[in-house]
C-alpha cells in the first residue's frame, strides 16, 4: 500500500524528529507520476527555525530527474547530492547516509553516489519529520506521486550491502533495530500512519492524502509477513 499524491495542504508531518547526532541513514520508496520542474521531497527531517533539514527526493529541474538530498546545518551551506535517474510510474528506493557535517552519500536502488565531502555546519535540534513534502520555514516541493516505506536510522550508517539490502526489498526491521528510530509502512489506507519501529511516533495526516489503491497497482516493497518481495 501508499499513499499520495502530496500537496501543500495534503501531507504527513509531526512536531518529532531524530537526534541530530550524526551518523544517520533515511530511506523511502518513491513512485513519481508527473513532473514538476523543481525539487520535489519525500522525507525531511527539520529544524523549524533556522532552516537546518536533510531532506530527499528527486531533482525534476534537471535532466534525467536524479534522486536527490540536500543537507544543512547550522543555517550555513547547503550540500546537495545527485545520484541516478529516477523513472516516473515506477517504484524506486532512495536512501541517503550522513556520516557528518562533511561527509554523505545517496543511493538510488541500491547504487551509490560519491561521496560528498563539502562541509556544513551542525544540525539544530530536529523537530519534525514530513512525509511527501519539505518543511523548513514553511511546507513545500510536494511530492508528486506515491511514498512508501519510509525509515529513519539515528546513530548508524548503513553499509553499503544493507542499502542493496534494502532496496532489493529487504525489511527495515532487519537492519539495527535499536537504532530503527522511525518505520512507517504506509499500510493504512486513511488517516493517520502507525510506527513500526517500536517507538510510538504516530505520522499525522494533514488534509487528506488518498491511498494509492491499484495505482500504482503494487507499492514496493510489499509486506508478506516478515518477508518483503520487490515485484
Amino acid at each position: 500500500m501508499s499513499r499520495g499524491v502530496y500537496s501543500t495542504s495534503n501531507y504527513f508531518s509531526v512536531a518529532s524528529g531524530p537526534s541530530n547526532s550524526l551518523p544517520m541513514t533515511l530511506a523511502v520508496w518513491v513512485y513519481p507520476t508527473s513532473d514538476s520542474a523543481t525539487d520535489v521531497h519525500a522525507l525531511c527531517v527539520s529544524a523549524d527555525t533556522n532552516n537546518d533539514m536533510i531532506s530527499m527526493g528527486i531533482e525534476q529541474n534537471i535532466a534525467g530527474n536524479p534522486a536527490y538530498v540536500m543537507h544543512r546545518g547550522a543555517g550555513s551551506t547547503i550540500r546537495e547530492i545527485f545520484v541516478g535517474s529516477v523513472l516516473q510510474d515506477q517504484w524506486s528506493h532512495i536512501c541517503a547516509v550522513i556520516n557528518s557535517a562533511s561527509s554523505r552519500k545517496l543511493y538510488l536502488n541500491g547504487t551509490p553516489s560519491a561521496e560528498n565531502t563539502d562541509a556544513t555546519g551542525a544540525l539544530a535540534t530536529l523537530v519534525r519529520t514530513s512525509l511527501g513534502i519539505r518543511k523548513l520555514l514553511a511546507y513545500a516541493k510536494p511530492f508528486p506521486g506515491y511514498v512508501a516505506h519510509a525509515a529513519i536510522w539515528s546513530g548508524i550508517a548503513l553499509t553499503d550491502g544493507e542499502i542493496k539490502f534494502l532496496a532489493n526489498g529487504g525489511n527495515p526491521l532487519e537492519l539495527h533495530s535499536a537504532n530503527l528510530v522511525r518505520y512507517w509502512k504506509v499500510n493504512e489506507a486513511t488517516g493517520n500512519l502507525a510506527d513500526s519501529s517500536g517507538n510510538g511516533i504516530t505520522l499525522p495526516q494533514v488534509g487528506t492524502v488518498a491511498d494509492g489503491g491499484t495505482n500504482p497497482v503494487v507499492p514496493a516493497p510489499v509486506n508478506t509477513g516478515d518477508i518483503f518481495t520487490v515485484l
